[in-house]
């Protein structure tokens, strides 16, 4: 299996969270750390995978080689931009939520990724927690049948319109 090469820009509070996740899977990588200053760059790499490179660049992180996706975690007002750089310089990024201020810079974004054939996603951890995967593969196994919930028959027996229909779960 080829190892997948990850950058973490911002070593702040949630990329913690996502380099503890992370440094557990098989395949993946911690390989460059881009901060603000190297003193913090140095802290983190030094306390998840001290053979990590360290940056206080953008640019000078998404020119290493090595590197296949960047874990953008900066404040969300500075999202766009960091993306932007990422995806120009080739390289897949997982953005924090929300990925851009505005919807035009989001769809601008996406419109470059596909552009480019380069891997886009906003980190929203909703669609791959256990429950929802769970509910996932029940509905695939026709476990579950329709997508009314049981209060739309109380809505229904008091005459309110019944709830409009979940959206699909296997999309």
């Amino acid at each position: 299996m080829e190892t997948i090469n990850w950058a973490i820009v911002a070593p702040g509070r949630i990329a913690t969270k996502f380099a503890t996740a992370l440094i557990q899977q098989k395949g993946h990588r911690l390989a460059a750390i881009c901060s603000r200053s190297l003193e913090n760059a140095n802290h983190f790499a030094n306390a998840f995978d001290p053979t990590a490179k360290r940056f206080d660049d953008l640019s000078q992180c998404l020119a290493e080689n090595s590197i296949d996706v960047v874990y953008i975690a900066n404040p969300h007002p500075f999202h766009f931009e960091a993306v932007h750089l990422a995806l120009r310089a080739g390289k897949a990024v997982l953005c924090e939520k929300p990925m851009t201020m505005k919807a035009d810079q989001t769809r601008e974004l996406v419109e470059l990724a596909r552009k480019q054939q380069i891997f886009l996603m906003e980190a929203i951890w909703m669609r791959f927690m256990p429950a929802l995967i769970d509910v996932k593969q029940r509905v695939q196994a026709g476990q579950v049948q329709g997508h009314a919930g049981a209060g739309d028959t109380c809505r229904e027996s008091r005459g309110q319109r019944p709830v409009p229909a979940v959206p699909d779960l296997c999309e």
